[in-house]
């Protein structure tokens, strides 16, 4: 529930607000304003079909992926949901999205969520290996081998 309250959060913010590169709401697009508007209505298939047709626009890149993950998750579509998160950290320069998440996962104490979701960060960004292995956020995950090994401590 608390991937799914911060997801929520954070599309909200996003849209509205600028995260990425300064672009502000009133120079998003349409779509993105549509789908943010039918999630907050409660209408997760318009919903996802808006972040879906702003994936294939090309446009605002990890944030619609992590709009469509939140929509997924609503939906009861959880794996598809993980693919979506994973696909956000694909998209150039929102490596942080993921790592927001993994630090909220891991203080949840959801271990394997927030592992998961720093091997996004790394496959994206590798040179941020350093600073997420003394992440303080992440500090319940420093004694597990899959994160040593991630960030290069094993």
């Amino acid at each position: 529930m608390e991937l799914l309250s911060s997801l929520e959060w954070y599309v909200g913010r996003a849209a509205t607000e600028a995260p990425f590169g300064g672009v502000t709401a009133t120079a998003r697009p349409t779509r993105l304003m549509d789908a943010r508007r039918a999630l907050a209505e409660g209408k997760h298939e318009e919903a996802l079909a808006a972040f879906e047709r702003s994936i294939r626009d090309g446009k605002d890149g990890g944030l619609a992926h992590l709009g469509r993950a939140l929509c997924l998750l609503h939906l009861g579509r959880e794996d598809e949901a993980g693919l979506a998160i994973e696909e956000a950290g694909d998209d150039a320069g929102v490596a942080e999205v993921p790592l927001r998440l993994a630090r909220i996962c891991a203080v949840a104490g959801r271990p394997t969520d927030a592992l998961r979701l720093v091997a996004v960060v790394l496959q994206a960004a590798p040179e941020m290996a350093p600073m997420v292995a003394n992440d303080k956020r992440l500090t319940s995950l420093r004694d597990h081998p899959m994160f040593l090994q991630m960030v290069g401590q094993l």
